[in-house]
């Protein structure tokens, strides 16, 4: 499932669309992982999140180098690790975009405009090559896919939410 809320979507539409979304889902033994991009405007979101009962796991995107593990429910990961590992799943055919899903030529799109940089001085960047294209799908199926990837907790379903 990949889906963009519209640009102004206010927060407590977001958390109902998502608690909606987490409530229709066929039951299982363990409960969906619901992963949000906590950086910047993102943690008033999670906040509400979890006033909402939706059980969020918080992730701020660092420029930095090492991963930090905040809370049970909130880390702290480089951007570098999140696309390295988004990067190696689609190379090797581990991750693959189903045609027919509403959001996957946005997304192909996304990846397609998505790139690293790295200065003279060897610091790296991650984003989109113009600075009017967004990568908000890209971060955020690499979210759960980092999440996915590590095994944080065993789950049957991980949800991301980016930006």
């Amino acid at each position: 499932h990949l889906q963009r809320l519209k640009l102004g979507t206010s927060y407590v539409d977001v958390c109902s669309i998502v608690g909606t979304m987490l409530k229709s889902l066929p039951p299982s033994k363990q409960a969906p992982a619901l992963v949000v991009d906590s950086t910047g405007t993102g943690r008033p979101v999670v906040d509400m999140m979890q006033k909402a009962g939706l059980r969020p796991i918080a992730v701020s995107i660092t420029a930095g180098h090492d991963e930090n593990r905040v809370s049970s429910s909130e880390f702290r990961i480089p951007k570098r690790n999140l696309v390295s590992i988004l990067a190696v799943l689609l190379q090797s055919g581990r991750l693959k975009v189903a045609p027919d899903l509403s959001e996957a030529e946005v997304f192909i799109a996304e990846l397609s405009n998505f790139k690293a940089k790295i200065s003279a001085s060897g610091h790296d960047s991650y984003s989109a090559w113009r600075e009017s294209v967004h990568d908000d799908l890209v971060l955020s199926v690499a979210l759960a896919a980092w999440y996915g990837e590590r095994k944080v907790m065993e789950t049957s379903v991980t949800w991301s939410m980016g930006r």
